[in-house]
């Protein structure tokens, strides 16, 4: 696996488009105690509407996560939780440990939005150590908001820059200013559901509305759809109806297998995402 600041993501030197999910570790019925069969359920299912990446929010995944993701070939952003203390630092060494040897890890991640700006006694920089102490051979992201240039060592010391619930010009000012750094939309409202909420305005192409900024079709697929992008790595929720229109260029490849498949459903394709 690698990255590129030019053409986003590849796997076995294929670019490739990351097109995925965000999701708590937890479901409906049962909390965080998730068995490993629904887990798996859930896993498959993520695959069958199109899927090559998921991003563990916000939080270390269940230990029984990255094999299947492995097994059913989808890439992951592995995310921290704990975040701001120096204590906490041996145990996100433990955890990039823990899932350093599954082939799914595509990238770790420092924090999530506003705990990336926690301002106590650790940095960015030395979470991104912690995971190099137990795995250098990837690279660290984050997913964030953009901030005022008071925050600037956070963007200094990622890796990778994720970006939470942003149009295209706010990719295009962070390309402009970071044109060696890899970037992809780590997190995102479906634009057809956010959590169940209720539309907002649908002719307006606005289908939800709470603290995060109102989500229309055209700026999701455009801030996912750049040419330098990985892609849109982390859409909530699971509850998706389509998948995106192919982005402009050469095409690149879906994500393969990347150990033994495992069985899926023989279900239709989901209809693409309309574009207005």
């Amino acid at each position: 696996m690698s990255w590129s600041a030019q053409t986003g993501f590849s796997l076995n030197g294929n670019a490739t488009v990351l097109q995925g999910f965000c999701d708590h570790d937890d479901s409906v019925g049962v909390g965080s105690a998730v068995p490993a069969r629904l887990n798996l359920l859930r896993s498959q299912a993520l695959r069958l509407m199109g899927a090559t990446h998921r991003r563990f929010s916000h939080n270390p995944p269940d230990s029984a996560l990255p094999p299947i993701m492995s097994r059913i070939g989808v890439v992951t952003m592995s995310e921290n939780r704990d975040y701001g203390l120096d204590r906490y630092l041996p145990f996100v060494t433990a955890f990039a440990r823990r899932d350093r040897n599954e082939a799914s890890v595509a990238w770790w991640s420092v924090c999530n939005e506003v705990e990336c700006f926690a301002t106590r006694n650790s940095t960015p920089a030395s979470i991104v150590e912690a995971f190099h102490d137990a795995d250098p051979s990837r690279l660290v992201g984050a997913n964030v908001f953009p901030v005022p240039n008071s925050q600037q060592a956070m963007f200094d010391s990622l890796q990778i820059q994720g970006l939470s619930h942003q149009k295209q010009e706010i990719f295009d000012q962070f390309h402009a200013k970071y044109p060696d750094k890899p970037m992809a939309a780590s997190e995102s409202s479906s634009c057809l559901s956010q959590l169940s909420e209720p539309a907002v305005n649908k002719s307006a192409g606005v289908f939800w509305d709470n603290f995060n900024q109102p989500c229309g079709i055209q700026d999701f697929l455009k801030s996912g759809n750049l040419s330098w992008s990985a892609g849109v790595a982390g859409v909530w929720s699971e509850r998706r109806a389509c998948v995106p229109h192919p982005r402009p260029g050469p095409p690149r490849r879906a994500v393969p297998p990347l150990a033994r498949r495992m069985p899926l459903a023989q279900v239709p394709s989901p209809p693409p995402c309309p574009l207005s």
